[in-house]
C-alpha cells in the first residue's frame, strides 16, 4: 500500500496543511467522509484519498486525483536511489513502453538515441535493469502519472526543494518573470544552444523547458561540472525526457548562458564575481548570458574589496568595457524563502558592428509580478540586445552609452532623467533656450560644455539621506494633524502643506492651522525653510518645493531639507529633487535615485533658478492680468456699462 502524509496531501491539493485538518473534521459525519488513516499510523491510503478528491473536487489542483501517486510514499521510496531512478525514467520516456522486461537490444537502442554517455551509458542501464523492485516502482509510477516525464519532473522538483538546492528556489510568480525573459531571448536567438551556468541556472532552464517545447526546442549545452551529482543528472534527464537534445557545451558555437546564484551572501562576493567573470569570458561573438543574483552585489553601491571585484568585471584598462546590455533590480516577492533580499538581473552580449555600445538600465522594485509587467520587461531586454537600442521604444528601461557609464562602475542609474549627452548638444540647447527668453537669466554666469565621460551618476536615496558628514539631505516626518484643524483664518496661523497641496488639489497657503492649537497637539512640530522639498511617498510619489518656508507639513507628507555644507563634491538642488521624486514609479524609497550637481556649479544653478522663478512669477502675473483685462472688457461691453472705439491717431 502506498500512502500520503497530511503535508503531502496539502502539497498535492495546493492548500495549506491546516486546510487538510479542517477537511477531516468537517466531513467526518458527512455522506462522504475524509478517509481514515491507516490503522496505527498518521498516513493515508493514496487510492482512498484520490477517490475522495475526485468525488468532492476539493483543493486547488484539478489534477490532484491523477497526481496523487506523485506525492506518495512510492515516489519517496523510488527517489532514494535518485541516480538510477532518473536513468530508468528517461529510458521509459524515450522507449515509450514499460521497462520491466525490456530487452538489452532495445535498451542499447535507446542509449544510442539519447547519445550522451554522461546521461545514459550501456553499463549504467544494464546495471539498473537488474533491480526488480526499482523497475516495478518505475513502471507503476509512470503508468499512474500517464508518462515517465511527469514522474521525473516531480522527482526533480522534490529534490530541488531540499538542501542544498532549496536556497535557490524562487516563487512561482518570480519564476514566471524569468521564464518570460528566457523564452524571449531564445526566440530572438534561434540558432543558439541554451547553456545552464550554475545549479540555479540549471533549475531555471528546467523550469522554462515546458514553455520552450510549445514555441521551439533549442539544443541544450551541458557543462561537465554540472553533471557530477545525482540531482544534476536527474535534472538533465528530466529535460531529455521532454524531448530536448543535450550535447556537451561548446563555447565556440552561439550560446545563451543562464546563471543564477540567488543565495549568494555579501561574504561570497569574491566567489560570486569570479563566477560572473567565468561566464563573461565564455561569451562568444554571437552568445548571450543572463545572470540572476542578489541586488546587493549586482546593482547596489559597494565599497572596499567588493567594489573592486565588481569593477574588474565591468572594465579593465583603457579599452575593455563589459558587454553588459541590460541591468535591473527585480521586483520583490522573488525568493521562495520569504527573504527580503532583492534580486537583480544582468544580461550580457556582444553587439556586432558599430563603435558605440549601450547598456540599458531599469528598476522594477515596485513593479508587480504580473503577466503584463513580465512581457514588458522581456521586451525591454530584447530591445537592449539590439545593435542600436535607441531605435526601439522601451517600456521601463533607458539605454546609456556603456563606456560612459560602466567606467564609473555605476549599476543603478535613474531611468527618469534625460538621456546622457556626450557630444556637446546640451550646451547648444542651453543657448537656444536662453535666446528665446526675454530676461537675462544667465548674466554673470558662465556655462561651458563638459568633456564626454564627465557626467554624474545618480545617487541612491539611502546614500543621499544616510546620516554622516557626506549626507546631502535630511528627511523629516510630517505632523499628524487632522483636516478639521486646517481651516483656521486670520493672524496667528501657519500655512499647512499636506497631500492636497503636494498633489496639486489645492494651492499652497489655502489651508492654515492656528499656532496655539498646533502647540497643543504637536509642540515639537518643525516648520519648513525656504527651498525645502515637501513630498508624499505613498501611492504615486509627488513633490513640491516650498519657496516661502514657515509651513507645517501634515503627515504622511515629509520634508527633504537640502544640506548645502555636505562633504564631497556632490550637491542636491530642490527643484531637481522634487522632479526626481515625482518621476519615481513606486513608493519604496530604497529604490529611488536622485540626480546631483557638482558643488562648484550648485550656487550658480541656485542663482539661475531664483531668476527663472522670479521671471516666471512675473510672467504668470502678467498673464493673469491679461486674462482679467479681457474678461472685464467683455463683460462691460456685454452689459452696456462700457463702450469702446479706436482713437484716430
Amino acid at each position: 500500500m502506498h500512502t500520503l502524509t497530511m503535508q503531502s496531501i496539502a502539497d498535492l491539493t495546493a492548500v495549506e496543511r491546516p486546510v487538510v485538518s479542517m477537511w477531516r473534521k468537517r466531513y467526518a459525519k458527512s455522506d462522504n467522509p475524509f478517509p481514515d488513516p491507516v490503522p496505527g499510523t498518521a498516513l493515508f491510503d493514496v487510492a482512498a484519498v484520490a477517490e475522495w478528491l475526485r468525488e468532492t473536487g476539493r483543493g486547488n489542483n484539478a489534477e490532484a486525483p491523477d497526481d496523487a501517486v506523485l506525492f506518495s510514499s512510492l515516489l519517496a521510496d523510488v527517489s532514494q536511489d535518485l541516480d538510477r531512478a532518473s536513468l530508468l525514467l528517461l529510458l521509459h520516456s524515450v522507449s515509450g513502453e514499460p521497462i520491466h522486461g525490456i530487452s538489452p537490444i532495445e535498451a542499447m537502442r535507446v542509449v544510442a538515441e539519447v547519445g550522451n554517455e554522461r546521461l545514459m551509458s550501456v553499463d549504467d542501464v544494464l546495471d539498473a535493469l537488474d533491480d526488480e523492485a526499482l523497475l516495478t516502482g518505475i513502471d507503476e509510477l509512470a503508468e499512474a502519472a500517464f508518462g515517465a516525464a511527469r514522474v521525473l519532473r516531480r522527482m526533480v522538483d522534490d529534490g530541488s526543494s531540499r538542501a542544498p538546492h532549496s536556497d535557490e528556489l524562487l516563487t512561482g510568480t518570480g519564476m514566471a518573470l524569468l521564464n518570460e525573459i528566457v523564452a524571449e531571448v531564445v526566440r530572438a536567438t534561434p540558432d543558439a544552444a541554451l547553456v545552464p551556468a550554475s545549479d540555479g541556472g540549471l533549475m531555471l532552464v528546467n523550469n522554462v523547458a515546458p514553455r520552450l517545447v510549445e514555441m521551439q526546442r533549442p539544443a541544450l549545452g551541458a557543462d561537465d561540472e554540472l553533471m557530477t551529482t545525482a540531482w544534476q543528472r536527474a535534472v538533465w534527464r528530466s529535460m531529455g525526457a521532454h524531448g530536448f537534445h543535450i550535447a556537451p557545451r561548446n563555447d565556440e558555437a552561439p550560446s545563451i548562458l543562464i546563471g543564477q546564484w540567488a543565495a549568494a551572501a555579501d561574504d561570497d562576493a569574491e566567489a560570486f564575481f569570479d563566477w560572473i567573470g567565468y561566464v563573461s569570458m565564455s561569451l562568444g561573438p554571437s552568445s548571450r548570458a543572463m545572470i540572476v543574483g542578489p541586488a546587493s552585489l549586482l546593482v547596489d553601491p559597494l565599497d572596499g574589496a567588493s567594489a573592486k571585484l565588481r569593477a574588474e568585471q565591468l572594465t579593465s584598462g583603457d579599452h575593455y568595457v563589459a558587454p553588459l546590455r541590460y541591468v535591473a533590480r527585480l521586483p520583490k516577492g522573488m525568493r521562495s524563502d520569504g527573504s527580503r533580499r532583492r534580486l537583480a538581473l544582468w544580461v550580457l552580449g556582444h553587439v556586432p558592428g558599430g563603435d558605440k555600445r549601450w547598456t540599458t538600465y531599469a528598476d522594477h522594485s515596485e513593479h508587480g509580478l504580473t503577466p503584463a509587467e513580465n512581457a514588458a520587461t522581456a521586451a525591454d531586454v530584447i530591445a537592449a540586445l539590439a545593435p542600436d537600442p535607441l531605435k526601439h521604444a522601451f517600456v521601463r528601461g533607458l539605454p546609456r552609452y556603456s563606456e560612459f557609464v560602466l567606467r564609473k562602475h555605476t549599476l543603478t542609474w535613474s531611468t527618469t532623467d534625460p538621456q546622457v549627452v556626450v557630444d556637446g548638444a546640451a550646451l547648444a540647447r542651453v543657448w537656444e533656450a536662453r535666446d528665446r527668453c526675454s530676461a537675462s537669466i544667465l548674466d554673470g554666469i558662465d556655462v561651458v560644455g563638459a568633456q564626454a565621460g564627465s557626467g554624474r551618476s545618480p545617487i541612491s536615496w539611502n546614500q543621499a539621506t544616510k546620516p554622516g558628514r557626506a549626507r546631502l539631505a535630511r528627511v523629516m516626518k510630517g505632523v499628524r494633524l487632522s483636516d478639521g484643524l486646517c481651516d483656521a483664518h486670520g493672524a496667528g496661523t501657519a500655512r499647512v502643506i499636506g497631500v492636497p497641496e503636494v498633489r496639486g488639489r489645492v494651492a499652497a497657503g489655502t489651508r492654515k492651522v492656528d499656532r496655539l492649537i498646533l502647540e497643543q497637539v504637536s509642540p515639537r512640530a518643525r516648520f519648513t525653510e525656504p527651498g525645502d522639498v515637501v513630498y508624499v511617498p505613498t501611492g504615486s510619489p509627488s513633490a513640491i518645493v516650498d519657496q516661502v518656508g514657515g509651513a507645517v507639513v501634515q503627515a504622511p507628507a515629509r520634508i527633504v531639507r537640502i544640506l548645502p555644507d555636505a562633504d564631497g563634491d556632490a550637491r542636491l538642488l530642490p527643484d531637481m529633487v522634487a522632479a526626481d521624486i515625482a518621476a519615481q514609479t513606486g513608493s519604496d524609497s530604497g529604490a529611488w535615485h536622485l540626480r546631483s550637481v557638482d558643488a562648484r556649479s550648485a550656487e550658480a544653478m541656485r542663482t539661475a533658478t531664483r531668476r527663472i522663478t522670479v521671471q516666471r512669477d512675473e510672467l504668470l502675473e502678467q498673464l493673469s492680468a491679461l486674462e482679467a483685462l479681457g474678461m472685464e472688457l467683455t463683460d462691460g461691453l456685454a452689459t452696456g456699462s462700457l463702450t469702446m472705439e479706436v482713437r484716430d491717431e
